[in-house]
């Protein structure tokens, strides 16, 4: 029994040497996992592991875009096997064929060095001539003209990198910018800035920026004109508060031309208002186009024949004037001007560019008893009575609604009393100013509130501004001011309040405003 198991044993073992003698070895892994993978690892592995005949078949069908990546495996076949487990034995010179996808690789047809001398167009099209798909071609006026040092400057970007030469080997689908750089357009530029000074709060001084770059401190009140050179382009003009960085307004500039432009600035506490009053273009006009050089509000208040000479000054041929008899109370200059439309719109400024023969119409004030429609009346006799009486009379005429003063007086806004109520809403607001008492009433009607708030004046006119000082029994104090819209116009008032908030209010009748304040608990502060 012994001798048969020891012939067992030697026949397994010498099975086993002559399993190994035919010089097998083993692969490291199974086909399915050398799928994907790059071919150039495999290459490495299977070469360490003795294989000696290994050869390569390439697939160029990828681009940038694809899933696979470049290199990656598509089969593997080993003896002519192509489904292979890890560890299986095959002769170190089993051919070996491995298959692979490849994004196609082209040289570049010059190098960075060589572009200088080429026109940008040239270098685009060589390029796209050595079968690059992907190339885009531009100009860049971000040259500064007074620091040039050639008139261009060419640039080449292959998939971002700016530095090769025609023996690399790149993807033909690369992106290839071809940029030729170019000095920009530089203009002339003048900003003026209308600085709305506050009557009492938020007096701050403000930093004037341009592209982030800090050019003026501007003194709290004071206009300010900032003239430089720009480049053409769009610009951003940045007003901050000078103790605060987060109290900040801005507008965009954009400069094709040498230009005129204004800005009114106001300053509030968590913000700065800017808004554009004219951006003036000096850009030559075709010839049958004018240019408003005014905004309607700034005609306004002008006597109309001024106005029709400016515009036909500025080769406006097309201009209607009519009249409007709305002067009842004799504050409005007759002749004024009411309104001004250019083609329809009221919303021009100066430097918008119209046709010449653009429709105008201006529309201006008259005395409401020179309206031909209400010339029917015939005139008045004189009786001996009125003859007789040499007397000197106040007319009818001379006096107005909504004040104790007369019309002449009533413009001085420094004495007398007069009344004003916000106009629209669901309820009015009141104002009586009394400067016969030094102090000023406010009060509501219809809202169902029935105080009223008497407030001491403390300096100034309705012409200048009028400050008054509240006075609470906590021993707080906040101020208003108020003026009239327009100096020696008194049928408008704008009340600032402590937060630099503008209201408007408008003439009432006093003998009505006094009678509804008369009916409420005055509280006195």
């Amino acid at each position: 029994m012994k001798k048969l198991v020891a012939l067992i044993t030697a026949v397994i073992l010498l099975l086993g040497l002559c399993s190994c003698g035919d010089g097998a070895i083993k692969i490291p892994n199974s086909s399915i996992y050398y799928m994907g993978r790059d071919y150039s690892l495999i290459i490495s592995e299977l070469t360490e592991a003795g294989f000696t005949n290994i050869s390569t078949e390439i697939l160029d069908d990828l681009t940038s875009q694809s899933s696979l990546s470049d290199g990656s495996v598509e089969s593997i076949s080993v003896d002519g096997k192509t489904e292979f487990e890890a560890k299986e034995r095959f002769l170190p010179d089993a051919p070996i064929i491995i298959t692979y996808h490849i994004i196609p690789k082209l040289c570049p047809p010059i190098s960075s060095g060589e572009i200088q001398n080429i026109s940008f167009t040239d270098i685009g099209q060589k390029f796209t001539d050595s079968g690059f798909t992907n190339v885009k071609v531009r100009e860049e006026y971000d040259l500064d003209p007074d620091n040039l040092q050639s008139e261009y400057k060419n640039e080449v970007k292959i998939n971002g990198n700016t530095s090769f030469t025609t023996a690399d080997s790149v993807p033909f689908d690369s992106d290839i910018e071809v940029i030729c750089h170019l000095p920009y357009e530089k203009y002339n530029v003048t900003v003026e800035i209308d600085f709305i000074p506050n009557l009492i709060f938020s007096k701050y001084d403000v930093v004037l920026s341009v592209d982030g770059q800090d050019k003026e401190t501007l003194t709290h009140g004071q206009d300010y004109t900032y003239t430089d050179i720009l480049k053409e382009g769009k610009h951003t003009l940045k007003f901050r508060n000078s103790d605060s960085s987060s109290v900040t307004g801005e507008v965009t500039l954009d400069v094709t031309s040498e230009l005129d432009a204004m800005y009114q600035i106001s300053c509030y506490s968590g913000s700065i208002d800017v808004k554009t009053v004219y951006v003036d273009y000096k850009t030559n006009l075709a010839e049958d186009e004018a240019k408003v050089m005014h905004s309607e509000a700034s005609y306004k208040n002008y006597n109309y024949k001024t106005v029709v000479k400016d515009l036909q000054d500025a080769g406006f041929t097309n201009i209607t004037a009519a009249p409007v008899y709305d002067i009842i109370w004799g504050i409005t200059e007759e002749e004024s001007v009411k309104s001004v439309t250019i083609a329809g719109r009221n919303d021009f400024r100066r430097g918008d560019i119209f046709k010449k023969d653009a429709e105008i119409v201006i529309v201006y004030h008259m005395s409401y008893e020179d309206d031909p429609a209400n010339q029917t009346q015939a005139p008045s006799q004189t009786t001996a009575a009125d003859k007789q009486d040499d007397t000197p009379k106040t007319t009818e005429s001379d006096s107005v609604f909504y004040s104790t003063n007369d019309r002449k007086t009533v413009k001085n806004g420094n004495s007398g009393v007069y009344a004003y109520k916000s106009d629209g809403g669901t309820y009015d607001n009141y104002w009586i100013i009394d400067f016969d008492d030094k102090c000023v009433y406010f009060f509501s009607d219809g809202n169902g509130d029935s105080t009223c708030n008497r407030v001491p004046m403390v300096s100034g006119d309705l012409n200048t501004v009028l400050i008054i000082t509240y006075h609470d029994v906590d021993g707080s104090e906040w101020s208003y001011g108020m003026h009239f819209d327009w100096a020696k116009q008194p049928n408008h008032l704008v009340v600032e309040d402590e937060s630099h908030y503008t209201y408007d209010y408008y003439v009432t009748d006093l003998e009505d405003a006094l009678k509804i304040r008369d009916e409420k608990t005055i509280y006195d502060y």
